[in-house]
């Protein structure tokens, strides 16, 4: 990740996602490049986000975490992610859902 404005950062790396399902799929790999970006709403939490795009995914996230403790941070987001012929030719595959949970800071 790259630092390009406060609150706002470059990140490009490697995905390796298992796509396998009762349908069939397989095991994707992709690059990937995106941006993500956070803004600290004082005293309620901080809101946050990324988007991504790769030569065989795409996708975003937005989320909100809040500190419980001072390493510790409980978090929700929604996730919409799109992999490109996931199952073959023409045949991709989207995710998307909400995730819940807890952050460890070290």
């Amino acid at each position: 990740m790259y630092k390009v404005l406060p609150g706002i950062s470059a990140y490009a790396g490697y995905l390796n996602a298992d796509t396998s399902g009762d349908f069939g799929g397989k095991t994707k790999n992709s690059g990937q490049i995106g941006l993500q970006a956070a803004y600290d709403i004082p005293a309620l939490f901080t809101v946050w986000g990324n988007v991504g795009y790769g030569n065989r995914n795409s996708g975003y996230e937005i989320g909100i975490s809040k500190p419980i403790l001072n390493n510790l941070e409980v978090n929700a987001s929604y996730y919409n992610q799109t992999f490109d012929d996931a199952f073959g030719e023409d045949l991709d595959m989207k995710a998307k859902g909400v995730n819940l949970g807890l952050t460890l800071k070290f």
